[in-house]
């Protein structure tokens, strides 16, 4: 599902030109494996939960505020 949403950003920013002229291929490959890393349900979405998941396996100790 991640590639998958990879794909769909891809594509969105190719047809303006964006992505293909401001990342290297590389550059592009590392964002997307960083992308699909941090999303662990793998839903295409990168949630608050999994947003301080990562944070937390990098040592960073951050508060989570309450939702309205």
């Amino acid at each position: 599902m991640a590639v998958h949403a990879a794909r769909v950003i891809r594509q969105r920013h190719k047809d303006d030109g964006l992505l293909t002229t401001s990342l290297s291929p590389e550059n592009r490959k590392i964002l997307e494996e960083a992308f699909e890393a941090a999303d662990t349900n793998g839903d295409g979405i990168v949630s608050a939960d999994e947003y301080l998941k990562l944070f937390q396996s990098h040592g960073l100790s951050i508060g989570k505020k309450n939702q309205i």
